[in-house]
């Protein structure tokens, strides 16, 4: 007898013994077998709940107490993480991209160092942070603030949120880490519908379930460090790096929006003042579906009934006082002036104005964007964020 035949004499005898994939229902049972299977598997094996402290940040400087809670990578589906409010403490929310915090510049940060407390209750700060973010993952930030019971949200209106060119889409694990935020209002629905599909919503759904799902990150972590001991890196030939170097198009950027910035601005978006001037002349197409979301991100805030600061990013003096960008510069405040007079809502504060406007001393800038130190803005918004905070709960900062 073969060992084919055996086999299948083998298999065989099992299936018809313990009766399994013989109907529809022994189907059913293997399927249920295997999730029941995959819920003990993933809690046996499964690393510590994911938290805030679990990724990687970069200190700022001077030191601050902030809790930054946004993923830092693309492979991260676990969402923002704040931790829980604590009594006695007076929890703020910053959301905002790279202009709050780049490297060891943070805002939040040197705010923190000139407020300690608001009334009685310790200050204590959450800053939902990613680089290149949405329109729509600022909504889903305020969504997951808000449901944290969040005391105050302090929310940048980017450039880039006044444009409807939506290619800066690349923190598509929110998408997963918390599928159900954009279904919360009519206007956003359509885009959870685009954005999030069926695979994205199971994923989403097993996270909730299954640890090793949520702590997924963490274990790809202890995982890469493992198969890292058998790497052997070998010594680099610089003479082929040098010439693969030679051969790259320096005005190539590596991600497709700034190619089509550079083509549409026939080879001046290599300067970052151009990028914005695109972008926020967004090729021409109309601002209807950004004004729809930014509409339903003060209604939001709103509903919420704690206090909301939305203030327009600070960009640098020298852009906004060029001739040549100075046009731009107007046309974001104008587009946020529309979206100051949209709001209806005594909790909410809309700042069209650039707060770079009011520095009485020169800032120094890396970019039209990002301020070398946070101090100056920080020394402007504690005076307005304490007048606010003042204002809806009669506590005052100290």
């Amino acid at each position: 007898m073969s060992i084919d035949m055996t086999y299948q004499r083998m298999t065989t005898a099992i299936l018809e013994r313990f009766r399994v994939a013989g109907s529809w229902r022994s189907g059913l049972r293997i399927g249920v077998a295997f999730l029941v299977g995959l819920l003990v598997l993933g809690r046996v094996v499964a690393p510590d709940a994911p938290t805030h402290l679990d990724r990687d940040t970069v200190a700022d400087e001077p030191p601050s107490d902030v809790r930054y809670v946004a993923p830092t990578n693309r492979a991260d589906v676990a969402g923002f993480l704040a931790p829980g409010p604590n009594d006695g403490e007076f929890n703020v929310a910053w959301i905002g991209g790279s202009e709050i915090k780049l490297n060891a510049v943070s805002l939040p940060g040197e705010f923190s160092t000139r407020v300690e407390a608001v009334g009685n209750e310790q200050l204590v700060i959450d800053a939902y942070s990613i680089i290149g973010m949405r329109a729509l993952d600022t909504y889903r930030a305020a969504v997951a603030a808000i449901d944290n019971d969040a005391d105050a949200l302090v929310i940048v209106l980017n450039p880039t949120f006044t444009t409807d060119e939506w290619s800066l889409s690349e923190w598509r694990n929110l998408d997963v880490s918390d599928p159900m935020a954009l279904m919360r209002d009519r206007r956003t629905v359509p885009w959870s519908i685009a954005l999030t599909s069926p695979g994205d919503m199971v994923q989403g759904a097993g996270i909730e379930t299954v640890p090793l799902l949520a702590a997924s990150v963490e274990a790809n972590r202890r995982q890469q460090g493992w198969f890292d001991t058998f790497d052997v890196l070998l010594p680099a030939n610089d003479a082929q790096i040098a010439a693969t170097s030679a051969e790259v198009d320096e005005r190539l950027p590596t991600d497709s929006t700034s190619f089509w910035l550079l083509q549409d601005l026939d080879g001046g978006g290599t300067d970052i003042a151009l990028r914005i001037v695109g972008i926020v002349d967004g090729f021409g197409i109309g601002t209807g579906q950004s004004d729809s979301i930014m509409n339903a991100l003060v209604d939001l805030a709103g509903d919420a009934e704690i206090p909301v600061y939305l203030y327009s990013a600070a960009l640098n003096p020298t852009f906004i006082n060029d001739e040549r960008y100075a046009p731009t510069a107007t046309e974001i405040e104008r587009r946020w002036a529309r979206l100051q007079e949209y709001n209806t809502h005594d909790n909410v504060i809309v700042v069209p104005e650039m707060l770079s406007r009011e520095f009485d001393t020169d800032v120094a800038y890396f970019d039209p964007i990002h301020t070398q130190t946070a101090g100056p803005l920080a020394d402007l918004l504690v005076e307005r964020l304490c007048a606010q905070w003042m204002d809806r709960t009669e506590r005052a900062c100290r």
